[in-house]
Protein backbone atom coordinates (compact mmCIF):
# COMPACT_ATOMS: atom_id res chain seq x y z
CA UNK A 1 0.00 0.00 0.00
CA UNK A 2 3.02 2.82 0.41
CA UNK A 3 3.87 1.82 -2.68
CA UNK A 4 1.01 2.65 -4.00
CA UNK A 5 0.51 5.91 -2.08
CA UNK A 6 3.33 6.91 -3.57
CA UNK A 7 2.43 6.37 -6.85
CA UNK A 8 -1.07 8.58 -6.42
CA UNK A 9 0.99 11.52 -4.87
CA UNK A 10 3.73 11.05 -7.85
CA UNK A 11 0.67 11.09 -10.46
CA UNK A 12 -0.95 14.13 -8.42
CA UNK A 13 2.33 15.82 -8.84
CA UNK A 14 3.23 15.37 -12.62
CA UNK A 15 -0.67 15.95 -13.84
CA UNK A 16 -2.55 18.15 -11.06
CA UNK A 17 -2.26 21.29 -13.13
CA UNK A 18 -3.61 18.67 -16.20
CA UNK A 19 -6.85 18.56 -17.75
CA UNK A 20 -8.30 16.33 -20.57
CA UNK A 21 -10.41 17.47 -23.62
CA UNK A 22 -13.37 16.40 -21.71
CA UNK A 23 -12.46 18.90 -18.97
CA UNK A 24 -12.05 16.15 -16.03
CA UNK A 25 -8.74 16.61 -14.54
CA UNK A 26 -5.98 14.31 -16.29
CA UNK A 27 -5.47 12.59 -12.45
CA UNK A 28 -8.68 10.86 -12.21
CA UNK A 29 -7.84 9.44 -15.78
CA UNK A 30 -4.72 7.71 -14.30
CA UNK A 31 -6.67 6.37 -11.27
CA UNK A 32 -9.53 5.48 -13.13
CA UNK A 33 -7.19 3.54 -15.35
CA UNK A 34 -5.51 1.90 -12.35
CA UNK A 35 -8.60 1.21 -10.72
CA UNK A 36 -9.63 -0.97 -13.23
CA UNK A 37 -6.67 -2.82 -13.26
CA UNK A 38 -6.67 -3.20 -9.44
CA UNK A 39 -10.80 -4.52 -10.01
CA UNK A 40 -9.44 -7.11 -12.82
CA UNK A 41 -6.26 -8.56 -9.82
CA UNK A 42 -3.53 -7.17 -12.12
CA UNK A 43 -0.60 -7.24 -10.11
CA UNK A 44 0.54 -3.96 -7.99
CA UNK A 45 3.23 -3.08 -9.86
CA UNK A 46 0.73 -2.74 -12.77
CA UNK A 47 -1.40 -0.90 -10.90
CA UNK A 48 1.12 1.31 -9.92
CA UNK A 49 2.41 1.99 -13.03
CA UNK A 50 -0.96 2.78 -14.84
CA UNK A 51 -0.95 5.50 -12.06
CA UNK A 52 1.76 6.97 -14.09
CA UNK A 53 1.50 5.75 -17.56
CA UNK A 54 1.54 9.04 -18.89
CA UNK A 55 4.22 10.33 -17.00
CA UNK A 56 6.49 10.23 -20.04
CA UNK A 57 3.79 11.28 -22.70
CA UNK A 58 1.63 13.62 -20.62
CA UNK A 59 2.27 16.65 -17.71
CA UNK A 60 5.36 17.81 -16.37
CA UNK A 61 7.84 15.07 -17.52
CA UNK A 62 6.09 15.11 -21.14
CA UNK A 63 8.63 13.83 -23.93
CA UNK A 64 8.02 13.96 -27.32
CA UNK A 65 8.22 10.28 -28.87
CA UNK A 66 11.13 10.81 -30.86
CA UNK A 67 13.20 12.59 -28.04
CA UNK A 68 15.71 10.67 -25.94
CA UNK A 69 14.10 10.69 -21.90
CA UNK A 70 15.32 12.86 -19.88
CA UNK A 71 17.56 11.37 -17.36
CA UNK A 72 16.98 13.10 -14.58
CA UNK A 73 13.44 12.52 -14.94
CA UNK A 74 13.72 8.74 -15.00
CA UNK A 75 15.85 8.77 -11.96
CA UNK A 76 13.13 11.03 -10.33
CA UNK A 77 10.49 8.76 -11.44
CA UNK A 78 12.64 5.85 -9.79
CA UNK A 79 13.92 7.00 -6.76
CA UNK A 80 10.01 7.58 -5.72
CA UNK A 81 8.12 4.38 -7.49
CA UNK A 82 11.37 1.87 -8.54
CA UNK A 83 12.60 1.53 -11.39
CA UNK A 84 9.61 -1.57 -12.20
CA UNK A 85 7.11 1.02 -12.03
CA UNK A 86 9.33 3.57 -13.91
CA UNK A 87 10.08 0.65 -16.69
CA UNK A 88 6.01 0.56 -16.97
CA UNK A 89 5.45 4.55 -17.72
CA UNK A 90 8.55 3.90 -20.03
CA UNK A 91 7.39 1.56 -22.03
CA UNK A 92 4.10 3.07 -22.32
CA UNK A 93 6.07 5.73 -24.26
CA UNK A 94 7.94 3.65 -25.84
CA UNK A 95 5.75 1.05 -27.56
CA UNK A 96 2.30 2.52 -28.70
CA UNK A 97 0.04 0.16 -29.99
CA UNK A 98 -0.04 1.10 -33.49
CA UNK A 99 3.38 0.41 -34.04
CA UNK A 100 3.55 -2.96 -32.40
CA UNK A 101 2.38 -5.79 -34.94
CA UNK A 102 -0.24 -8.47 -33.56
CA UNK A 103 1.63 -11.14 -33.11
CA UNK A 104 -0.09 -14.92 -34.52
CA UNK A 105 -0.11 -15.87 -31.03
CA UNK A 106 -0.11 -14.28 -27.47
CA UNK A 107 2.64 -16.02 -26.25
CA UNK A 108 4.86 -14.40 -29.20
CA UNK A 109 4.56 -11.07 -27.03
CA UNK A 110 7.31 -10.00 -24.99
CA UNK A 111 6.69 -9.43 -21.14
CA UNK A 112 7.31 -5.50 -21.24
CA UNK A 113 4.95 -5.19 -24.40
CA UNK A 114 2.56 -7.54 -22.87
CA UNK A 115 2.58 -5.19 -19.80
CA UNK A 116 2.17 -2.19 -21.74
CA UNK A 117 -1.12 -3.39 -24.18
CA UNK A 118 -2.60 -4.52 -20.46
CA UNK A 119 -2.50 -1.02 -19.04
CA UNK A 120 -3.82 0.21 -22.69
CA UNK A 121 -6.75 -1.44 -22.29
CA UNK A 122 -7.59 -0.55 -18.80
CA UNK A 123 -6.99 3.02 -20.66
CA UNK A 124 -8.82 2.86 -23.29
CA UNK A 125 -12.27 1.41 -21.02
CA UNK A 126 -11.31 4.16 -18.70
CA UNK A 127 -11.81 6.42 -22.04
CA UNK A 128 -14.90 4.85 -23.06
CA UNK A 129 -16.42 4.98 -19.68
CA UNK A 130 -16.58 8.92 -19.57
CA UNK A 131 -16.90 9.41 -23.33
CA UNK A 132 -13.54 11.11 -23.39
CA UNK A 133 -12.79 9.35 -26.59
CA UNK A 134 -15.99 11.23 -28.39
CA UNK A 135 -13.88 14.58 -27.35
CA UNK A 136 -10.85 13.53 -29.56
CA UNK A 137 -11.03 12.24 -33.05
CA UNK A 138 -7.13 11.24 -33.34
CA UNK A 139 -7.34 8.15 -30.77
CA UNK A 140 -9.64 6.55 -32.74
CA UNK A 141 -6.98 5.01 -34.77
CA UNK A 142 -4.93 4.55 -31.53
CA UNK A 143 -8.29 3.00 -30.18
CA UNK A 144 -8.51 -0.04 -32.97
CA UNK A 145 -4.46 -0.81 -32.49
CA UNK A 146 -5.41 -1.51 -28.50
CA UNK A 147 -8.48 -3.81 -29.45
CA UNK A 148 -6.71 -5.64 -31.83
CA UNK A 149 -3.95 -6.39 -29.14
CA UNK A 150 -6.23 -6.82 -26.64
CA UNK A 151 -8.43 -9.68 -28.24
CA UNK A 152 -5.21 -11.53 -28.50
CA UNK A 153 -3.72 -11.14 -25.27
CA UNK A 154 -6.30 -10.47 -22.62
CA UNK A 155 -7.61 -13.66 -22.65
CA UNK A 156 -4.41 -15.11 -22.76
CA UNK A 157 -3.42 -13.78 -19.86
CA UNK A 158 -6.53 -14.46 -17.87
CA UNK A 159 -8.34 -11.17 -18.35
CA UNK A 160 -11.61 -12.49 -20.26
CA UNK A 161 -13.85 -9.84 -18.00
CA UNK A 162 -11.70 -6.96 -18.78
CA UNK A 163 -12.06 -7.83 -22.54
CA UNK A 164 -15.94 -8.22 -22.06
CA UNK A 165 -16.31 -4.74 -20.55
CA UNK A 166 -14.03 -3.54 -23.00
CA UNK A 167 -16.29 -5.30 -26.07
CA UNK A 168 -19.61 -3.81 -24.03
CA UNK A 169 -18.08 -0.20 -23.58
CA UNK A 170 -18.08 -0.44 -27.62
CA UNK A 171 -21.29 -1.40 -28.45
CA UNK A 172 -22.30 1.11 -26.25
CA UNK A 173 -20.11 4.11 -27.77
CA UNK A 174 -21.22 2.73 -30.92
CA UNK A 175 -25.16 2.34 -30.72
CA UNK A 176 -25.01 5.60 -28.51
CA UNK A 177 -25.26 9.05 -29.66
CA UNK A 178 -25.42 10.92 -25.96
CA UNK A 179 -22.07 12.75 -26.25
CA UNK A 180 -22.47 13.27 -30.12
CA UNK A 181 -25.75 14.94 -29.54
CA UNK A 182 -24.84 16.81 -26.35
CA UNK A 183 -21.61 18.58 -28.20
CA UNK A 184 -24.10 19.76 -31.22
CA UNK A 185 -26.56 21.30 -28.79
CA UNK A 186 -23.35 23.22 -27.19
CA UNK A 187 -22.37 24.29 -30.48
CA UNK A 188 -25.38 25.47 -31.68
CA UNK A 189 -25.75 27.50 -28.09
CA UNK A 190 -28.73 26.13 -26.92
CA UNK A 191 -28.50 23.18 -24.02
CA UNK A 192 -30.24 19.73 -25.34
CA UNK A 193 -33.77 19.85 -23.02
CA UNK A 194 -34.27 16.76 -21.32
CA UNK A 195 -37.58 14.96 -22.74
CA UNK A 196 -40.59 13.59 -20.69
Amino acid sequence: MVETGAAFRLSLTLFGSLYRANGAPFVTHTIGTASILAIHGAPKSLVQGALLHAAYTHGKLATPLRATLNAEHRKLVSRQVGSGVEEIARNYRRHPPSLVPVPEKADAYEEDVAAVILVRAANHLEEMLDFGLSYVRKVQKRAAAVLGHARLLLPALGYDRLLAEIEAAERLSDESNIVPAALQSIARGKPEQPSD
